[in-house]
């Protein structure tokens, strides 16, 4: 009985809101190897109901920023880093079913590195959220072409997106335990 009415206190409601409204699900990088002068698909995908009004494919450490820029309805080249024109293209021009994803064409050494991708909608306001981010990576020869995996980055470690389920999951863990005790 004091489990059910210490689940309904008012500070066990504050608490599970706070949580539930900072806590997300860890973000995946993806990893992405391919062999020199082969295409690069670089996957993203954003809901399948929502009109697409930005998508940014960005490599930090790039000045421009831009991999991939399409806003205003066009895809805006004038912004792109030199290095990635005329060989970067959505691999479905209309985004259906929220796929913004982009090909790569004829990589070399040269554009190993992260990408991140960022999508504003018609419910989004600026700047355009974080969708996910692939880890690039050109092989000498052998393996698949294309191989992928989930899981984060192992060298890395990727913290990002941990931190607040962390962070609620002891704070859920001290309340219950004040709780009981």
């Amino acid at each position: 009985m004091a489990f059910v009415a210490a689940l309904t206190s008012p500070s066990f409601l504050a608490l599970s809101t706070c949580l539930l409204t900072f806590a997300r699900a860890p973000e995946v990088q993806n990893h992405l190897s391919v062999e020199p002068g082969q295409p690069a698909a670089l996957t993203c995908r954003t809901s399948s109901n929502i009109t697409v009004k930005v998508v940014e494919w960005i490599r930090p450490g790039l000045d421009p920023k831009y991999v991939f820029l399409y806003r205003n309805r066009q895809v805006d080249r004038l912004n792109q880093h030199p290095s990635f024109r005329n060989r970067v293209e959505l691999k479905d021009q209309q985004m259906k079913d929220g796929d913004v994803s982009v090909t790569l064409t004829n990589v070399t050494v040269n554009d190993t590195g992260t990408y991140e991708c960022y999508v504003r909608n018609s419910n989004t306001p600026p700047p355009p959220q974080f969708i996910t981010s692939i880890n690039l990576t050109i092989r000498a020869s052998g393996g698949g072409a294309g191989d992928i995996s989930d899981g984060g980055d192992k060298a890395a470690g990727n913290k990002r997106g941990y931190v607040a389920p962390l962070i609620s999951l002891l704070l859920l863990l001290l309340l219950f335990v004040s709780i009981i005790y």
